[in-house]
């Protein structure tokens, strides 16, 4: 039973960054929460009924096996409504007028009617409202079988009123009415995958119909890049890539050895740039073919320090003295390509790796 909310979870998380740019802040909320939280709570409720076993020598222990059947179809129809209002419409009720459940039984569509049910069969028995008579109350008297067969499952509601025209009734349903309830409300997951589905296609189309603004200066094209990606999508891997090369470009100063070997690198990384522009136009977010110029391997001799540099300008745990010791071997590693200073900022420090880096594999 847990295949729909399995495929549904699969095709959100396949699409994440997108349903993350869209919901994480859509008219001042965290739509994507609830979306989360609804998934969640779905695979809950499924779980616990797939572990119901009804206790068919004490009616007592039944009642609430009953109830918590009846619970857990609830929780997954509250969760289901709430991904309705997040995806398709915030004032919208799936199935508002069905009745082909329950057949209209006290004039109710099937939504309304089951909430009655819930209510009598343990949400809050003792406090019954009359739907068609808002003044009348009752109180339901523990649920039975139905020795008349005309329900699975039975409660004689008492009435508060008094008089020769107050009346009890007689509220049931079959086990079958209530498994079709909840397989119709949980089949609309994949209504609401589809519409997702939809929205996603729309928006890809519509992007790949915005033109990218071309510039001759690179700083000022990955500026136009990082402005597209925003309005386009949520990646957090072109976002990083476009982030570190406006560092390498904007860094302040280089030192002079090094211009050689930084400006060969900074050429071959317009290749980068280039096929960002190409990709984000198509709406097409796959690893960069482009990947390993400007994410360059490490030799096994310089991983550990590497890391060890890098936490530094990340500002974890590592001081001053512990990063020159570290930095030290990385520069004398790579002092043959690039000259490597302790004063460096983290824009320097990083290009003059990668530039390094990039002559070194392209000489060994």
């Amino acid at each position: 039973m847990n295949s729909i909310i399995n495929e549904f979870r699969e095709f959100v998380n396949n699409n994440l960054d997108y349903i993350i740019y869209v919901y994480a802040n859509k008219n001042g909320r965290n739509q994507w929460n609830c979306i989360c939280a609804s998934m969640n709570w779905i695979e809950v409720a499924l779980d616990n009924i797939s572990c119901i076993q009804y206790d068919e020598k004490n009616i007592n222990i039944k009642c609430m096996q009953v109830y918590s059947y009846i619970s857990a179809i609830d929780l997954i129809w509250e969760s289901i409504k709430q991904l309705h209002r997040v995806i398709v419409s915030p004032k919208g009720v799936p199935f508002k007028d069905d009745i082909r459940v329950f057949e209209k039984q006290l004039e109710l569509n099937d939504n309304e009617y089951f909430k009655h049910l819930r209510a009598i069969f343990g949400a809050h028995p003792v406090n019954i409202k009359d739907p068609s008579n808002p003044t009348a109350k009752y109180f339901a008297n523990w649920p039975n079988e139905d020795l008349f067969g005309d329900y699975d499952f039975v409660s004689t509601l008492w009435t508060a009123d008094t008089g020769e025209e107050a009346l009890d009734l007689r509220i049931g349903f079959k086990f079958s009415q209530l498994d079709e309830f909840l397989n119709i409300r949980y089949e609309y997951l994949k209504v609401l995958k589809d519409k997702l589905n939809e929205d996603i296609n729309r928006h890809y189309i519509k992007m790949r119909k915005v033109k990218i603004k071309s510039s001759d200066d690179i700083r000022v094209q990955l500026n136009i890049l990082k402005s597209e990606l925003d309005i386009r999508k949520t990646d957090d891997y072109y976002s990083e890539i476009i982030n570190k090369l406006i560092g390498f470009f904007n860094s302040d100063r280089i030192i002079a050895s090094n211009n050689p070997v930084i400006l060969r690198y900074l050429e071959k990384l317009q290749d980068v740039i280039n096929e960002l522009k190409h990709n984000i136009q198509a709406m097409i977010f796959t690893e960069l073919e482009s990947h390993s110029i400007i994410h360059l391997r490490y030799p096994k001799e310089l991983y550990y320090n590497l890391s060890k540099v890098y936490n530094y300008y990340n500002h974890y745990d590592i001081n001053i003295d512990n990063y020159n010791f570290y930095i030290k071997p990385i520069a004398e590693f790579l002092k043959e390509y690039v000259d490597i200073t302790y004063d460096m900022s983290y824009e320097e420090c990083s290009l003059a790796i990668n530039a390094g880096l990039f002559e070194y594999w392209g000489k060994n």
